[in-house]
Protein backbone atom coordinates (compact mmCIF):
# COMPACT_ATOMS: atom_id res chain seq x y z
CA UNK A 1 0.00 0.00 0.00
CA UNK A 2 1.11 3.56 -0.99
CA UNK A 3 0.79 6.31 1.65
CA UNK A 4 1.59 9.91 1.16
CA UNK A 5 3.13 11.11 3.86
CA UNK A 6 6.35 13.73 2.68
CA UNK A 7 6.09 16.64 2.50
CA UNK A 8 3.77 17.19 4.79
CA UNK A 9 0.52 18.99 3.49
CA UNK A 10 -2.37 20.88 5.58
CA UNK A 11 -5.07 22.56 3.84
CA UNK A 12 -7.81 24.66 6.16
CA UNK A 13 -10.72 25.86 3.96
CA UNK A 14 -13.24 28.47 6.52
CA UNK A 15 -16.70 30.36 5.92
CA UNK A 16 -18.26 32.55 8.35
CA UNK A 17 -21.61 34.42 7.51
CA UNK A 18 -22.70 37.04 10.42
CA UNK A 19 -25.98 38.71 9.73
CA UNK A 20 -25.71 42.29 11.38
CA UNK A 21 -28.44 42.25 14.93
CA UNK A 22 -28.31 46.33 14.34
CA UNK A 23 -28.96 46.86 11.09
CA UNK A 24 -31.73 45.02 8.69
CA UNK A 25 -30.67 43.29 5.40
CA UNK A 26 -26.96 43.80 6.10
CA UNK A 27 -24.57 40.23 6.32
CA UNK A 28 -20.73 40.19 6.55
CA UNK A 29 -18.55 37.20 5.81
CA UNK A 30 -15.03 35.83 6.24
CA UNK A 31 -13.39 33.44 4.03
CA UNK A 32 -9.87 31.87 4.64
CA UNK A 33 -8.05 29.07 2.60
CA UNK A 34 -4.87 28.01 4.35
CA UNK A 35 -2.05 25.57 2.44
CA UNK A 36 1.21 24.46 4.47
CA UNK A 37 4.05 22.48 3.05
CA UNK A 38 6.54 20.82 5.03
CA UNK A 39 9.59 21.82 3.10
CA UNK A 40 12.40 20.14 5.49
CA UNK A 41 11.97 18.25 8.65
CA UNK A 42 9.76 21.17 10.69
CA UNK A 43 10.32 24.07 8.81
CA UNK A 44 7.09 24.97 6.32
CA UNK A 45 6.11 27.92 4.30
CA UNK A 46 2.23 28.46 4.29
CA UNK A 47 0.08 30.33 1.95
CA UNK A 48 -3.04 32.35 3.28
CA UNK A 49 -5.70 34.02 1.44
CA UNK A 50 -8.19 35.91 3.53
CA UNK A 51 -11.59 37.57 2.02
CA UNK A 52 -13.87 40.02 4.14
CA UNK A 53 -17.65 40.69 2.73
CA UNK A 54 -19.97 43.18 3.45
CA UNK A 55 -22.96 43.65 1.49
CA UNK A 56 -23.89 47.80 2.85
CA UNK A 57 -20.48 49.62 3.17
CA UNK A 58 -20.03 53.42 2.55
CA UNK A 59 -20.24 54.87 -1.32
CA UNK A 60 -17.04 54.26 -3.49
CA UNK A 61 -16.26 51.30 -1.15
CA UNK A 62 -15.73 47.63 -2.45
CA UNK A 63 -17.51 45.14 -0.95
CA UNK A 64 -14.56 42.24 -0.80
CA UNK A 65 -11.27 43.17 0.46
CA UNK A 66 -8.65 40.15 0.46
CA UNK A 67 -5.17 39.67 1.28
CA UNK A 68 -2.29 37.26 0.20
CA UNK A 69 -0.28 36.10 3.09
CA UNK A 70 2.73 33.98 2.79
CA UNK A 71 5.07 32.55 5.97
CA UNK A 72 8.09 30.66 6.28
CA UNK A 73 7.88 29.54 9.95
CA UNK A 74 9.31 26.52 12.69
CA UNK A 75 6.78 24.46 13.31
CA UNK A 76 8.71 22.73 16.30
CA UNK A 77 8.52 25.88 18.42
CA UNK A 78 4.88 26.14 18.88
CA UNK A 79 4.25 27.29 15.67
CA UNK A 80 6.57 30.53 15.27
CA UNK A 81 6.01 32.21 12.47
CA UNK A 82 10.11 33.22 11.59
CA UNK A 83 8.98 35.58 7.88
CA UNK A 84 5.36 36.81 7.02
CA UNK A 85 4.45 38.82 4.01
CA UNK A 86 1.24 40.34 3.32
CA UNK A 87 -0.63 41.86 0.30
CA UNK A 88 -3.84 43.34 1.08
CA UNK A 89 -5.95 45.24 -1.59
Amino acid sequence: MFRYDHPKTDVTASLTLLPSLNESGRVRGEAALKTKWELVNHLFFQLVIYDSYDNKLAEHATNNDWSLVTSIGDSFLSHAVVVRAADKR
